[in-house]
This record gives structure tokens, sequence and C-alpha cells, in this order.
């Protein structure tokens, strides 16, 4: 009597595919229009010759974001000490099945935005630690503060270039809870962290290609973030899978040209 065949990946085909593949499958024709060229090079990348030539272009973009001017911010203090190893922190590092009931510490908070995406000025250009496809930073990030300390219930836009948060638009928590698909899990956690892109700040220099960089740019930015909840001893989740429209339209976004792509709730950590 033979063996039973061993379970492996081909077994999905059928199930993604069908019997065969669509000759329209949104997938397989974004990645064909995403592709380089050689020879049409200047039509893959439109801006890009644009911006070699263009030093106030190349000023222009080093300075990516959507800050509001018109409000109030509200200054960070020094980050919290961070002190844990890193070979430490890859291995603790673990997605969050619960959270403590205490507050996040403001210069906690602090220590998750500025060592992720704060901005130090190298050779008179500010420099991230946290890469970018052609340091364009099509992503920005909202805070969603529920129970951080000295920091009001609301969702705050963080701007990188003066360390400090700006009020965004009044936002219903609950709702938010509610379209992550784990709304127990969120109601609890003490803020959530949400990366919204611009996609035209990376398309208009890379075309298709610029909403891969977006995508590659939000999994650099969320690993650097679990990351560093990881060494801050917190409780992390990220959130890939939501209802897309409804964080959106709570965020003021179209949803087209711009879009939350990455939701990471996070608090302290759960002793029970």
């Amino acid at each position: 009597m033979s063996a039973p065949a061993e379970p492996h990946s081909g077994n999905l085909f059928d199930t993604v595919y069908g019997h065969a593949p669509a000759y329209d499958d949104p997938a397989e024709c974004f990645f064909e229009a995403s592709k380089l060229h050689t020879r049409v090079l200047n039509c893959d990348l439109p801006g890009a010759l644009a911006l070699q030539k263009s030093a106030q272009l190349q000023l222009f973009t080093q300075r990516g974001g959507r800050p509001n001017h018109s409000r109030e911010l509200i200054g960070l203090p020094k980050p919290a000490p961070l002190h844990a190893e890193l070979t430490d922190v890859l291995a603790t590092r673990r997605s969050a099945a619960g959270f403590g009931s205490g507050e996040l510490p403001m210069d906690v908070l602090a220590g998750l935005l500025v060592h992720s995406f704060g901005t130090t000025d190298v050779g008179g250009r500010p420099r991230r630690p946290t890469p970018s496809g052609g340091a364009l930073y099509p992503i920005d990030l909202f805070v969603v503060a529920e129970r951080v300390h000295g920091l009001a219930s609301g969702m705050y836009h963080y701007d990188p270039y003066r360390n400090g948060l700006r009020p965004a638009r009044g936002i219903d928590f609950e709702e938010l809870c509610q379209a992550t698909f784990h709304p127990e899990l969120a109601r609890d956690c003490a803020a959530m962290i949400v990366l919204g892109a611009t996609f035209w700040r990376s398309r208009f220099k890379y075309g298709q290609r610029g909403l891969r960089f977006c995508l590659m740019d939000a999994g650099h930015l969320m690993q650097s973030l679990l990351l560093l909840g990881a060494g801050y001893s917190l409780s992390v989740r990220p959130i890939g899978g939501f209802i897309d429209d409804e964080v959106a339209s709570g965020m003021d976004f179209d949803g087209v040209n711009e879009a939350p792509l990455y939701l990471m709730l996070v608090g302290p950590m759960d002793t029970a």
C-alpha cells in the first residue's frame, strides 16, 4: 500500500486559479504592468528624468508628507531609553493575543515613532531609519490614541520633521475596531498606529512600479515598529486585513489615490 502524498503548496494552485488562470486576472495584470523594460524605461519611470534634471524637484521630494500646519503641533518628549539587544528582540517578537489595561507612556510612543520614522539631518538632507523607494516616503503615520498618557483620545498625524503630533479629524474608535475583524482585541489596545500611503508620491517617478514600492515601504516600516514594540516590552499586533473603505473614510482618505495599508495595535503587555 503506497503512502499518502505529502501535502505541498502546489496543491493550492487550483484554489487560486481554478482549472486555468483567467486572461484578465487583476493580480497578474498589475504585476505585468509594473515590470520594468530596458527599451521603454522613460515610459516605465515617467518622473525619473525630470527628477534627475531639477534640483528644485529633488528638494521638494526630500520632504514627503501631508502635514497640516493649521493644526497645533504637540511636541513629543525625548524617547524612552531602549536597551534591548537586537538578537533578543528578534527572538521575542510575537503577534499579541491580548493587551494589559494600563496606559501607553508618551515617551514610549515617542520612541516607537522617532526610532522608526523620525528624521535626522545628514549633509543638509533629512534621513530616516526606515528605507523607502527613491527616498520618496509615500507613507504617513497616524496614531489613534485611546489610552496614551498625557494625550487626549483621538487621531493624530505624526510630523517627522518637527517631531510632533498634529490632531487629525475625529474618528469613531468603535467603528475602527469593528473594521479590523478583531474588534475585541482592538478595543483593548492603548493605541493604533495606521500606515497610510499617498500613492502618487511614488508613482510620479516610478509609474505602476510605484505601488510595489509603497507596499514594500509599509512592510519595512511595520517591521521596525514591531521590533521596537518588542524592545519596549509592549504587546503589538500587526493587522493587514481590514474593511478598507471604512478605515479610509475614517482617515479622510479617498481610498484610491491614498489609502491605509497596514495597522498596528499596541499596548502594555498582558501579564495575566
